[in-house]
Order: structure tokens, then sequence, then C-alpha cells
């Protein structure tokens, strides 16, 4: 889509994952005069993998359904800017939105669907050990694990096991590393799958504290803290 430097419209929808298409969806059934901003195309759903709880399809990838969802917005004539929002200014009765591309788009209302940033240890050094060892995306990076002799992953939730579940395909060995007493968030499904994996080995009650490698050879251990 050809840009212009600046826009008047009703509605600016930041975010193209599926809180974004499904904003943008209603709107333009109702002919509300909208644009759906955003870079990263399908949000965390489109980096999930395999969706097996999606209503009307038993197993569905989760970026072909990402793509099925954005293809819809389009065919209704939705706009999408491959741009992210930079700052929003409210004025009286409207929106001023800036553009990371340098456009300006002024709307009398906007919807945040921003999402969130995938969650980070907290611990010294991590930055330095992204893409040297440290991956926060499982989907993403599994294929480089192949004929490892072992991976690591951290957390309780629905991604940590599946992401658990995934690396079991490429690793050796992986170990899932929980500091509580049991796995209670994910669902009933996935723990079924995971104990069945005899792969996958269940740490408990333990945190991990330290990150420890070398700059060349990249992250190569990980210390534990028993809770």
């Amino acid at each position: 889509m050809k840009n212009s430097n600046n826009k008047s419209i009703d509605l600016l929808i930041a975010g193209q994952g599926a809180a974004g298409y499904a904003a943008g969806l209603y709107a333009a059934r109702y002919q509300i005069k909208t644009i759906l901003v955003g870079q990263e195309f399908g949000g965390e759903t489109a980096i999930g993998g395999i969706i097996e709880n999606y209503p009307g399809n038993a197993e569905i990838d989760g970026f072909d359904l990402m793509l099925e969802f954005k293809n819809q917005v389009i065919n209704l004539d939705v706009p999408i800017i491959e741009s992210n929002v930079s700052s929003i200014e409210k004025n009286e009765g409207s929106f001023t939105c800036y553009l990371e591309n340098d456009e300006t788009i002024y709307a009398k209302s906007v919807i945040l669907a921003i999402g969130r940033e995938r969650r980070k240890l907290g611990l010294k050094n991590e930055e330095e050990w992204i893409g040297k060892g440290i991956s926060y995306c499982s989907t993403c990076d599994a294929p480089l694990y192949k004929n490892k002799d072992m991976a690591i992953v951290i957390g309780g939730g629905n991604a940590a096991v599946e992401g658990s579940i995934l690396l079991s395909k490429y690793a050796k060995t992986v170990f899932l590393v929980y500091r509580g007493e049991k796995l209670w968030r994910p669902e009933p499904i996935l723990i079924d799958t995971l104990n069945n994996t005899q792969n996958i080995k269940l740490i408990l009650n333990n945190t991990v504290v330290e990150l420890i490698g070398d700059e060349i050879k990249g992250l190569e251990k990980v210390k534990l803290e028993n809770e």
C-alpha cells in the first residue's frame, strides 16, 4: 500500500496479532474507517507452532491461522501499514499517532493490541547469550538442537511444556526446570504428553541463578538453586 504523510480515520488498531486482526474484522463489518498498523506479523500465535484448541480446526499451524486472519481483514479493505507506533498524543476528540516510518495518523479512537514481550530470566549477562545458547522461541529455534546432548527449558506454563515436547524431537535429552512443586498451570493433555515422553526430565523446586559460558563456545552451563 502506498503511504501518504498524513491520514485521518475513525480507528487505528496497533498490532498484527490475533486480537488486532479480530478488531479489524469487526470494525470493517461496521463500516468504521480503520487502519491496522504493526511490524510483527501474527504475534505470538504465528510462532507458536501447532494449535490444537482452536474451534473448527482439530490441528492448525499458528502461522497459517494468522495468515487466514490477515487475508480476511485485507479482503474487507482494511489497510495494513507494516510499521509500529512510536508514540501517541491525545488531543481534544482525537489521537495523533506517530509511526516509526514517519507517517502521522489522526484517529478518533485507538485500540492497542500490541501483546507482550517474551519473559526473560533477569539474570546477569543474559542479553550476551541471546543467539549463543539462549532462545525465547522454541518453535523458531528447535531445529538448532538436532542431535545436541541436551536442551533446557525454564518455566511451568503451557509454553514451557509445549516447547519441551517440541525440543524432545531434536535434542537427546530435554530438562524442564520449574521453581514450583508441581506443574499445575498447563493443560492436562500436555502434561500427559510430557509424562509419556521418555527423553524429557522434569526438575522441580529449582531456579536458574547463573548462566555460565564462553565468548567463543557460547552458553555451556546453567547453575540451579533449590527453592
